[in-house]
């Protein structure tokens, strides 16, 4: 049925008042429709948001505001070993110099803490230092041959020394080559396919770079380096409040997660006792007494489980060894020293990080 005057067309003209009223607003509606469809095919230049960039769990790095820190919140960084402090993170220099790697409270953002490297002052060493993450071979390889975009929340110390802070990308042909090797240059066919300067300043910003992943990945190693020169000041640090490895050419918000699923995907890598396992029982002197302990998250290999001694009786003052050890959990394993009753308690951290 056709209407007369037409409400959609703003030439024909309306003879009652009522008429040009419902008109006028329809054609009022009509135009707000209109440009509400210009909306359509991008928001900040993203077309898609189910199968696009900022889709699902985009952040392919693990505890990336560095909110888990199983390990403690200080810690001493002397030269090429892999010393691990916020979980899953890592920090070496390629030589001798006193360095620190410490727990932050950012002065800005949404963040409750941040991570800072930093040359302890008066040190001279002038090696490269590095803080980064290893992603293992499973999520690595999503990302074979993908445009990727590295993004960080940075700041530097008043007496930062570093000629510049890079972001730096590296990957490999083999899955889970490990830390050791990374250091040691010596994963297979290692790639470096973001090696960039960033633009950061003593005020904090978000800066990111993007590049692009070889075809044949099979692990990649993320973070940032720079190498101090002269003698170390007394604020000769970079601070990483977050940081965002995600797959597209641009640069989306920090990705939050629940802090139980933020820890329970740290645990796949490393977990600690949190109270002190307890055997007790009646022993006789010379017999082994076990206590199993399961882990709260099935880790990524079997882990290296080390034992610490809290307290004992017909046992002797030492911690416990291990047995059946498993990605799902250990026995502790102690030998009785008398017949009576007795007990042994310890404490434990287990490590299957790369």
């Amino acid at each position: 049925m056709a209407y007369t005057p037409n409400p959609t067309n703003a030439t024909q003209p309306i003879d009652s008042v009522k008429a040009r009223t419902a008109a006028a607003e329809f054609r009022a509606l009509k135009g707000y429709i209109a440009t509400l469809s210009g909306l359509t095919p991008a928001v900040n230049g993203l077309t898609s948001i189910n199968g696009g960039q900022i889709a699902g769990v985009r952040n392919r790095l693990i505890n990336s505001c560095f909110n888990i820190w199983q390990r403690g919140t200080s810690f001493a960084v002397a030269g090429t070993t892999a010393v691990y402090g916020p979980d899953r993170f890592f920090a070496n220099s390629e030589g001798a110099q006193a360095c620190t790697l410490s727990r932050q409270t950012p002065s800005l953002g949404l963040n409750q803490y941040g991570v800072r490297l930093q040359r302890n002052a008066g040190v001279t060493g002038i090696h490269p230092m590095h803080l980064r993450q290893i992603i293992e071979g499973a999520t690595a390889m999503q990302l074979r041959g993908q445009t990727c975009t590295l993004t960080a929340t940075v700041t530097l110390g008043a007496n930062f020394s570093g000629t510049a802070l890079k972001f730096r990308v590296q990957s490999g042909s083999v899955v889970d080559e490990g830390s050791a090797s990374l250091i040691a240059g010596t994963w297979t066919s290692l790639l470096t396919p973001l090696d960039s300067s960033v633009a950061a300043s003593t005020i904090q910003a978000r800066l990111s770079q993007s590049f692009e992943f070889n075809p044949l990945i099979k692990e990649v190693a993320v973070g940032i380096t720079y190498t101090p020169v002269g003698t170390a000041g007394a604020d000769d640090w970079v601070q990483i409040d977050d940081i965002q490895l995600e797959v597209g050419s641009i640069k989306t918000s920090q990705e939050y997660l629940p802090i139980g699923t933020e820890l329970a995907l740290c645990q796949r890598y490393y977990e600690t006792s949190t109270h002190n396992p307890i055997f007790s029982g009646n022993v006789t002197s010379g017999e082994n007494y076990y206590h199993s302990q399961a882990f709260a998250v099935q880790k990524r290999v079997a882990p290296t489980v080390t034992f610490s001694y809290v307290g004992a009786s017909s046992f002797a003052a030492s911690a416990p060894t291990g047995s059946s050890i498993t990605v799902t959990g250990f026995n502790a394993l102690k030998l009785a020293t008398a017949t009576n009753i007795g007990f042994y308690q310890y404490n434990w951290t287990a490590s299957a990080e790369l």
